[in-house]
């Protein structure tokens, strides 16, 4: 597949700001007003398509696990353009994008620090959540078959935790927030920031906001109200 990135350009940029979106978004889309942000303070912004999105090729997302993939080639992009090679990375992910941001760390060397909002730990549990909410409980009678399936076709890729990321990369600061009224990625047990919230990463800095849904975590209240 060939994915498309927007890079948005400081005249001296201190560093460049890599930007995941979630799924069935585009790199220009609710994410627009961090990237416009990070753009007037210092700092050169690449947003991307991801794979089935926006202008990137492919017929649609297949795997909740693909976003770290896609990252990884946007940081590899950044570190081979003549422009950003030598700045400092960092990485901002929603939702799916959440998730590969962390989770592209172990893919490649040179990040500097990761912003996750509204991430899911793993694929195979956020996978469950959906099926739950969207189906019913009973669901769970059927968690040992999935499982298998999943396995067979992907093997261990969609069982890759979040947080395995977090604690294999000491040297990379972590921020991670989720909203306390998210449906779409539930905070309990499902969230990035519900599994690393009860460990005492020395990198990692938590933020749990109240009231807030799945959508555009970076808005205020209001702003989520009125664009819902």
């Amino acid at each position: 597949e060939t994915l498309m990135g927007y890079l948005y350009e400081n005249p001296s940029p201190k560093g460049v700001v890599i930007v995941a979106h979630g799924v069935a978004n585009l790199a220009d889309a609710n994410g627009a007003q961090v990237q416009n942000y990070y753009v007037t303070h210092g700092y050169d912004v690449f947003a991307i398509d991801m794979t089935g999105c926006g202008r990137s090729t492919g017929k649609g997302m297949k795997t909740l696990f693909e976003s770290k993939y896609c990252v990884k080639y946007a940081v590899n992009t950044m570190k081979n353009h003549t422009k950003t090679k030598d700045l400092p990375i960092f990485l901002i992910g929603h939702s799916w994008g959440g998730y590969g941001a962390i989770c592209a760390t172990n893919e490649v060397d040179g990040v500097s620090a990761v912003a996750s909002f509204s991430g899911y730990n793993t694929p195979s549990e956020m996978m469950y959540a959906f099926a739950e909410t969207n189906t019913s409980k009973a669901v769970i009678v059927t968690k040992p078959a999935m499982e298998f399936g999943v396995s067979f076709i992907w093997g261990n890729r969609s069982f890759i935790t979040a947080e395995s990321a977090i604690k294999k990369h000491p040297e990379i600061s972590y921020f991670i927030a989720h909203g306390d009224k998210d449906n779409t990625v539930p905070l309990k047990q499902i969230s990035i920031y519900d599994n690393v919230v009860r460990d005492s990463y020395k990198n990692v800095t938590t933020y749990k906001i109240e009231g807030m849904t799945h959508g555009a975590p970076w808005k205020t209240l209001e702003a989520v109200k009125v664009t819902a």
